[in-house]
């Protein structure tokens, strides 16, 4: 939970992946030291997988707005923590309401200049939102909140139609 991995483009052009530890030591994805260290933490053998197609959860894309994540915070009374749920879509509904990203499922989002989203399903939550990702501490409120009062959904997931530069404060808008 508290290891943090960074992806980063050398002047090469090739992708270095490394990870923060929870003392704050980076390391190399691929170091037999970091290895090490969460086999320790976790009681197991462990080996790095090069899958060349990403590793995720039910879809490539997983999105979630800011003002769902402050809903459930407000009804869960916890703290608003978008990364809780791991989304590695962000988005800001300027004139929208908490929730209001379930309705785009089976509809297409354009992202930036090009880029293009196909909003696929809603996501269902399990266990992991009530982990911390910095702390790992549990809050179960948060998992119980959204399974009594939202059908288990927040956010959705989506796959990628059409590739495209993404960038912090890009609009974005439901094609017709």
């Amino acid at each position: 939970m508290r290891y943090k991995p960074s992806v980063k483009l050398n002047p090469s052009g090739e992708t270095a992946v490394t990870v923060v530890t929870p003392t704050g030591e980076t390391l190399p994805i691929d170091s037999r030291k970091l290895r090490a260290e969460i086999e320790a933490r976790s009681g197991r053998g462990l080996f790095l997988l090069h899958d060349g197609r990403g590793s995720y959860d039910a879809a490539p894309i997983s999105l979630i707005s800011r003002q769902t994540v402050a809903r459930i915070a407000e009804e869960s009374e916890t703290e608003a923590s978008p990364w809780r749920f791991r989304p590695n879509l962000l988005v800001d509904l300027t004139e929208g309401r908490p929730f209001d990203e379930l309705k785009w499922v089976g509809r297409i989002l354009r992202i930036g200049n090009s880029a293009r989203v196909a909003i696929t399903e809603a996501d269902e939550r399990c266990v992991m939102i009530t982990l911390d990702p910095e702390t790992a501490i549990s809050s179960p409120g948060i998992l119980r909140c959204v399974v009594q009062q939202h059908y288990k959904c927040a956010g959705v997931y989506g796959t990628v139609l059409t590739a495209g530069e993404v960038r912090n404060g890009d609009p974005i808008c439901l094609e017709d």
